[in-house]
């Protein structure tokens, strides 16, 4: 079906239909099913009308750099892996290499590190619901430290800016998240 962009009427966009839902073959994970649990009671408990009160929508738009998932694989590393395996995992942003990054990398970068805390975090709860340890907890310090750099990178840059009006601004955006 061939339409036209909103804002420009000369130059068609063709629009995809969406794909249809994910089935899972069998029943769902079991790690899945732990995090809907812990999730059902943060909606259900006294933070919800927060999170998902009227005019607020319950998932964030994309940014473009990551697929969206839209349920709660989103927030789970569903991966399995054998008893004592060690998995393979990034090492942290260090500050040298956050600033040669422009803001836009840095913003990016950011939302990227957001997402991946929240999925650490989500998968902590549902080890700790099942009484197991977590595979590889390192990496929820390690996503802390390179988001604590972030801000450090973004600060130092703010503070060289010479307007002081325009420089509490930058340092009061940045330190709001």
């Amino acid at each position: 079906m061939q339409t036209l962009c909103a804002g420009s009427h000369h130059i068609p966009h063709t629009h995809l239909a969406p794909p249809p839902p994910r089935r899972w073959p069998s029943a769902p994970p079991p790690a899945l099913m732990l995090a809907a649990r812990a999730l059902a009671k943060v909606a259900a408990g006294p933070l919800a009308p927060r999170l998902w009160g009227p005019g607020r929508r319950p998932w964030p738009r994309s940014l473009g750099s990551s697929t969206v998932v839209r349920d709660l694989r989103e927030f789970l590393d569903l991966q399995t892996f054998k008893e004592g395996e060690e998995r393979v995992v990034g090492s942290e942003w260090k500050a040298s290499q956050l600033r040669l990054k422009s803001w836009e990398d840095l913003h990016k970068l950011w939302f990227v590190l957001l997402k991946e805390r929240n999925m650490l975090r989500s998968e902590q709860l549902a080890a700790r619901a099942a009484s197991r340890p977590m595979a590889s907890p390192r990496r929820i310090s390690k996503v802390r430290r390179s988001m604590n750099r972030i801000k450090q990178v973004l600060s130092e840059r703010a503070r060289a800016v010479g307007e002081p009006a325009e420089r509490r601004r930058m340092l009061d955006m940045i330190n709001a998240v």
